[in-house]
């Protein structure tokens, strides 16, 4: 418990420049509107954003080892080393469900990709995102499906309460994300809650966040870089400009490109899946 409270102080303590920022605007929400524009470029606006995400992952792995004495490894994956070959396949799977989801999207109606390439806001953003996202997927990811997954499945006796409670928690955590607001609270929590549930069951079946990791940082870098929309949490300079997408839609896709996902990630592996992937035995 000391660990969590510690993480979530450094947290919400990082808010305190962008909290700064946005109120010397004269702003109640967290958006890129001409008054910040005037005050900070983008991509430090983007940082302050993300600034939360980083000191609440340096605080968590580090005050893990001072309290657990345990390497910050153990929370992260079951192998000997951070698999990074899966971690890359986590990335190129994702890609491919995203790839396969948007190509139905654009021959519905091509006009859902709208060219919006700028090359001086793209390519001053993109060495942020690249080096940013990676840490503030990291936090998410290792917090919920790493730290809490564990420390729920150990003190309850159930991989599986652990593995629902911790995706419900996923998805509280966005209810303060944009599209909350815009495409409405329940919807777009079961969204979350989705993306939780089918992140946390193939860090269940591997044992480890490497293929979690791959996929929730190719869908940030995606909308942030290649495809955003009006009301998106990421107001990046994207390539492409899409109209907001129809709630129901955003519910049927997110289904489909985590099965998809799921089902491709998991191809190379499926003979390393424990039989019993749900028994707390030997497991943690």
């Amino acid at each position: 418990m000391a660990v969590i409270l510690i993480t979530l102080g450094f947290f919400f303590l990082a808010q305190i420049p962008l909290a700064n920022v946005v109120a010397q605007a004269g702003q109640s929400n967290v958006l890129y509107s001409p008054a910040i524009q005037q005050l900070m470029p983008y991509p430090l606006f983007f940082l302050l954003i993300n600034l939360p995400f980083i000191a609440g992952l340096a605080a968590l792995l580090i005050f893990f080892w001072l309290f657990h004495r345990c390497n910050p490894k153990t929370i992260i994956t079951s192998a000997n080393r951070f698999r990074k070959g899966m971690f890359g396949w986590g990335l190129f799977s994702a890609l491919i469900a995203i790839f396969i989801t948007d190509l139905y999207y654009y021959i519905k109606d091509p006009s859902n990709f709208i060219w919006q390439y700028s090359a001086d806001q793209f390519w001053t953003f993109l060495p942020f995102a690249l080096l940013i996202f990676p840490l503030q997927i990291g936090f998410e990811e290792i917090f919920f499906r790493g730290y809490l997954f564990q420390g729920i499945s150990r003190s309850t006796r159930s991989i599986m309460i652990g593995w629902i409670l911790t995706s419900a928690l996923f998805g509280l955590a966005h209810s303060f994300n944009l599209e909350i607001r815009e495409f409405g609270f329940w919807k777009m929590l079961l969204v979350y809650i989705t993306l939780g549930m089918g992140l946390g069951l193939i860090t269940i079946l591997t044992e480890g966040l490497e293929l979690a990791l791959g996929f929730h940082l190719m869908n940030n870098l995606y909308v942030a870089l290649i495809k955003t929309f009006p009301g998106s949490s990421l107001d990046t300079p994207a390539l492409f400009m899409s109209p907001p997408p129809d709630t129901q839609f955003i519910i049927i896709e997110t289904i489909f490109g985590i099965l998809l996902f799921i089902i491709l990630a998991l191809a190379p592996y499926l003979k390393k899946i424990p039989k019993q992937p749900f028994s707390i035995n030997n497991r943690l």
